[in-house]
């Protein structure tokens, strides 16, 4: 039995060494001075739910994707979206030797946001449009790539955040994902029961002074 828990100890390990990797590998392209928050047309956290490859043009030996998230919060840009996509021009090979041989470098200096497929991945990054109005990513832009809000990591990637300049002027900044439909739901019922009940009580207590 000590074995099992040992070695699914070691596996937890390794998960959480490999995310932490991913997580601080994905900023190699140098941009000192670059203004984050002003270079971002929009900011956004959630989960990258797909990716498929485009025809997009990219820098020489790279295969542009085109990228999914489903949105829970945006910090910058217009309010109200649930899905946004944008395309990355330098994080997958091209010089893969089979249709199923994908290698990603993102971080190996041509600013590609991503080192492993962007699926069933959080994170919480800037993107810019291009002439065409296709938002695109870029690793100067990436914030935040691991396991979601619950993750401490996240939180200090939001507070590293607010502290860059121009951050005043992201209002939802360090409130933290959206609550859920469900939560507001629930808070719903919960204050109009709340209300009912306290109706109720000025109720009965009208009624019995006056008897």
């Amino acid at each position: 039995m000590w074995r099992i828990t040992a070695v699914a100890g070691l596996v937890a390990v390794m998960g959480i060494a490999m995310l932490s990797m991913q997580t601080t590998s994905v900023h190699a392209c140098s941009g000192a001075g670059w203004d984050r928050i002003a270079a971002s047309e929009v900011i956004v956290a959630g989960q990258l739910t797909s990716w498929e490859i485009t025809s997009d043009e990219s820098a020489a030996g790279f295969q542009p994707i085109r990228v999914f998230m489903s949105v829970d919060r945006v910090y910058k840009g217009p309010p109200g979206l649930n899905e946004i996509s944008f395309v990355d021009a330098a994080s997958l090979n091209s010089t893969r030797q089979s249709e199923f041989d994908y290698t990603w470098s993102g971080s190996a200096g041509a600013c590609g946001a991503f080192n492993a497929a962007p699926t069933g991945i959080y994170a919480l990054m800037g993107l810019r449009s291009d002439e065409e109005g296709t938002y695109r990513s870029n690793s100067l832009l990436v914030f935040y790539y691991g396991q979601g809000p619950a993750d401490a990591e996240f939180q200090r990637a939001l507070d590293g955040l607010a502290s860059l300049p121009g951050a005043a002027s992201l209002p939802a900044l360090g409130s933290g994902p959206a609550p859920s439909t469900t939560h507001h739901l629930v808070a719903a019922v919960v204050a109009l029961g709340a209300a009912l009940l306290a109706a109720s009580f000025a109720i009965r207590f009208s009624t019995g002074r006056k008897t």
